[in-house]
């Protein structure tokens, strides 16, 4: 005989209808809880990715503005280059 065939006692069933009530909600509760824990863990994985692309966007904001000022100091060296010949005092 296949087991979706066999009766609940023959599986080991043995409860009265108000243990299979408790069954049931103990069952919900777990599912509930399953279901609170995994949106606690999807939030924690979705902060932590916006943190990492915060952070990633912050770095590139500094880096660019090091190489900024480095072409700054390029630029103000070639002008002071080019100015000196021309002043005569």
């Amino acid at each position: 005989m296949s087991r979706h065939l066999q009766s609940p006692s023959s599986l080991g069933w043995r409860g009265t209808t108000s243990s299979r009530r408790l069954w049931s909600d103990d069952t919900t509760f777990h599912c509930s809880h399953s279901a609170a824990r995994f949106r606690v863990a999807v939030a924690i994985e979705f902060a932590i990715v916006v943190l990492g692309i915060f952070v990633a966007l912050q770095a590139d904001n500094w880096n660019q503005g090091r190489k900024d000022r480095q072409l700054e100091q390029v630029y103000i060296s070639r002008l002071m280059d080019r100015r000196e010949p021309t002043l005569r005092f």
